[in-house]
């Protein structure tokens, strides 16, 4: 490794017991030398003559990023395994660099080790997914999947309504605005399925709202018989309302609606839609909000057509204000 290289490769400390240098400590760190890590061991480190405390203290800790204690039925008996390695020592180790533990013949764990993620080996002469954990922690890296698309339905914007979860909010907002769509306030089941299908949304997610939607009066769900799959709804006129109210053009829907009834005079929905550029759906329900608040009294015929047959003297007034 050329010095260049070395300055920049993470230095990390083997701490071992000499039983288990042939068997696993000098592979591993030949592995990790090759993978880009100055794996410090003292028999790479220390010659004849050397001072084994200016090596290990001034060359090895204090230049390390990381320490690996190899623990072992060995190296657990060891005086500085059994005696020195106290949870004094280690708060001393891990201020200064990241202590990594590798546990063979699953041995006992040292008491001031149980807090620390250690990285068991099972078998010293195969350890390849375990090698690449151990190289993973030194470099700070973490397994785990890259991080994909959210489903498209949290994109999805719905009004906020009262009882209901927000993907029940977004699966009724769905909902209505297929009405501006279609001349009728059924939802197919297929539309439906294919609608949310295409959202991310699953099946069971839509089936549970179904239930919420048509407990709370928000649609009634037609259900039919066989284990829970998606059914064709009918959106109410008070669920749509709720809907409603949050769209732009709600309030000018009704106020447009009570003054085509009494200024010009309609007679029916139909003929509201000719002359407005409000969405036909809008003003059929302001037909009901007037309804439903005794300002009018209707007539629905087969073809759709909504035909006003009694006007209240009340509306007339709130007209002419």
């Amino acid at each position: 490794m050329d010095n260049s290289r070395q300055r920049t490769a993470p230095q990390v400390l083997i701490s071992h017991a000499s039983e288990d240098k042939q068997r696993f400590v000098v592979p591993l760190a030949t592995r990790l030398r090759g993978s880009g890590v100055d794996a410090w061991m003292d028999a790479w480190e220390i010659n004849p003559g050397d001072s084994l405390i200016d090596k290990i203290f001034n060359e090895g800790l204090k230049n390390s990023q990381a320490m690996i204690v190899v623990l072992s039925r060995h190296s657990i008996d060891k005086p500085w395994v059994r005696e020195e390695l106290n949870a004094g020592m280690v708060k001393k180790i891990t201020e200064k660099l990241k202590l990594i533990p590798i546990r063979l013949d699953s041995c006992d764990v040292p008491e001031c080790l149980k807090h620390t993620a250690w990285q068991d080996i099972a078998d010293p002469s195969s350890f390849d997914v375990e090698f690449e954990r151990i190289l993973n922690s030194i470099f700070g890296q973490y397994e785990k999947p890259s991080l994909g698309e959210p489903p498209p339905y949290t994109q999805s914007e719905a009004p906020e309504l009262a009882g209901l979860s927000k993907i029940d909010a977004i699966i009724f907002a769905l909902c209505c605005n297929r009405t501006f769509e279609v001349p009728f306030l059924l939802i197919d089941r297929e539309w439906l399925a294919e609608a949310t299908g295409a959202l991310g949304i699953s099946t069971e997610n839509v089936v549970e709202t179904q239930e919420v939607l048509h407990n709370r009066d928000f649609a009634k769900v037609h259900w039919t018989m066989g284990p829970k799959h998606i059914c064709s709804m009918t959106v109410t006129e008070w669920g749509f309302n709720q809907f409603a109210i949050s769209h732009p053009d709600y309030t000018r829907a009704l106020e447009s609606v009570a003054l085509m009834i009494i200024r010009d005079r309609d007679g029916s929905s139909h003929e509201m839609m000719k002359k407005s550029d409000l969405p036909p759906r809008l003003i059929e329900h302001a037909l009901f909000v007037l309804e439903n608040n005794q300002y009018i009294r209707t007539t629905k015929v087969h073809g759709g057509n909504i035909f006003v047959d009694y006007v209240s003297p009340e509306l007339r007034r709130e007209i002419e204000r």
